[in-house]
C-alpha cells in the first residue's frame, strides 16, 4: 500500500529517540555516537522520515559543489535506513523520491552520497546517481628513515586546519562543507584515534588527515603538493614514529584521481553535471 505523501515529514525534537533506536538497530553505531551527530552536528532538522512509529529515515546534509568560482548547493544523502520489521515495502524508494523533490523544489543542483560497499552502486544508480568524476587514487609510499626532510610537524588546530583547506581546494572542484559539518569532523577525527598535522617548513605548509594502522599510516585527505609529496610524507612517518615509538613500514595517501569510484551524484543542473563531466571532484570528510 502506498504511503501518503504528509507521512513523509522532517523530524521533531519529540522523534529523535525513536531516530536514535531506528539507527542503532540499522548501523549498529552507539547511542552515544549517534547522539554526538544529532546533538553536535544539529542534524535532527535534516532528517527526513516515513513515521509513525519512524518506518525510516535519511538525512539530507547541506552541502556545496565548489569549482573555478562555482558554488552550487545540494545534499548529501546520509545514514539511509528501514526499520527491519518494514523493508521489502519500498520505503526507501518512496523516501529517496521525496528527497529529490525536496532538492528540486529548492532550486538546489545536487544530490551525492557514499554507497556503503560496492553493490550499492547498482542499488542507487536505479535513482539516477552516477560515480562519474567521483574517484580516488592511492600511492604507497615507503618510510625512509634517511630521508632528510625540511618539515616540522606537529598537531593542527581549527583556523589552521581551515585555512589551509579552504586555499588549497580553492584551485580544485570539491564539495565545501560549513562550519557546522567541519567543526563535527574535526573532533570526529580525534575522537576516532586519528590526527590532523600540520606539516610545515620555510617555504611550504600544508595540512594531512591521517590515521595509524598497525605498521603503516593512512593520510586521508591533504593539501601536499606533488612537488613535495615524498619528503612532506616522510615526516609525517617520522612523527608516528617518534609520536608512538613504533616502527613506521609505509604510509598510503588518498586524492582525487580516477581509479575507484568512492562515491555517487545525481545531478538536478547542468551546471552541476558539467563539473562532474570535466573534473574529479573531491568529498572530504564524507561520513559513510
Amino acid at each position: 500500500m502506498a504511503l501518503a505523501l504528509d507521512e513523509i515529514r522532517f523530524a521533531q525534537k519529540d522523534d529523535k529517540e525513536d531516530i536514535v533506536r531506528l539507527w542503532h538497530d540499522v548501523f549498529g553505531d552507539s547511542g552515544e555516537y549517534i547522539n554526538r551527530f544529532l546533538n553536535k552536528y544539529d542534524a535532527l532538522k535534516y532528517a527526513l522520515i516515513v513515521s509513525k512509529p519512524i518506518k525510516a529515515a535519511l538525512f539530507m546534509l547541506p552541502v556545496k559543489l565548489c569549482c573555478k568560482g562555482q558554488a552550487l548547493d545540494g545534499r548529501y544523502i546520509y545514514a539511509v535506513m528501514t526499520d527491519k520489521n518494514y523493508r521489502s515495502q519500498g520505503l526507501c524508494s518512496q523516501l529517496m523520491q521525496r528527497a529529490h523533490e525536496m532538492v528540486a523544489e529548492n532550486g538546489e543542483h545536487f544530490c551525492v552520497l557514499v554507497p556503503a560497499e560496492r553493490t550499492l552502486f547498482d542499488f542507487y544508480a536505479k535513482f539516477g546517481y552516477s560515480d562519474k568524476g567521483l574517484k580516488l587514487k592511492s600511492e604507497r609510499i615507503a618510510f625512509d628513515d634517511t630521508e632528510n626532510t625540511p618539515f616540522d610537524v606537529c598537531e593542527c588546530v581549527f583556523e589552521e586546519f581551515v585555512k589551509m583547506r579552504d586555499e588549497y581546494f580553492s584551485k580544485k572542484a570539491y564539495f565545501k562543507w560549513d562550519k557546522t559539518a567541519l567543526i563535527y569532523n574535526f573532533d570526529e577525527i580525534k575522537l576516532s584515534n586519528g590526527k590532523i598535522l600540520k606539516i610545515s617548513s620555510p617555504k611550504d605548509e600544508f595540512y594531512a588527515v591521517c590515521y595509524k594502522r598497525d605498521k603503516d599510516i593512512l593520510i586521508r585527505e591533504s593539501s601536499i603538493s606533488e612537488k613535495e609529496k615524498n619528503t612532506a610524507v616522510q615526516a609525517v612517518m617520522n612523527y608516528f614514529k617518534n609520536e608512538e615509538n613504533d616502527d613506521v613500514l609505509s604510509c598510503e595517501i588518498i586524492s582525487e584521481g580516477t581509479k575507484r569510484p568512492y562515491a555517487a551524484a545525481k545531478c538536478f543542473s547542468m551546471k552541476a553535471e558539467q563539473i562532474f563531466l570535466d573534473n574529479n571532484v573531491f568529498l572530504g570528510f564524507a561520513m559513510d
